[in-house]
């Protein structure tokens, strides 16, 4: 799973299952393959991106994506970095 380590004072506000979809989607998965790898159907996976899109004030995927990581549900790996 992509390392994520959301701010403890932010996860009120996505829960958990949706830092899960939106950090595997950062990471580049389609929804076919987050569905996959969270045992979910791709129907879930398609509403789960669209709540977080909607909590995230995001009119789409690329940018809650940037949302989540400049509100601290997802962070930068810094050994990924050039």
């Amino acid at each position: 799973m992509p390392d994520h380590k959301p701010d403890p004072a932010k996860t009120h506000y996505l829960t958990e299952y949706q830092i899960d979809v939106i950090a595997w989607i950062a990471a580049g998965c389609t929804v076919a393959e987050v569905a996959e790898k969270l045992g979910k159907t791709r129907a879930a996976i398609n509403s789960a991106t669209n709540i977080i899109r909607a909590k995230l004030g995001a009119r789409s995927i690329a940018q809650a994506v940037s949302e989540a990581y400049q509100r601290g549900y997802l962070i930068v790996d810094k050994e990924d970095q050039p």
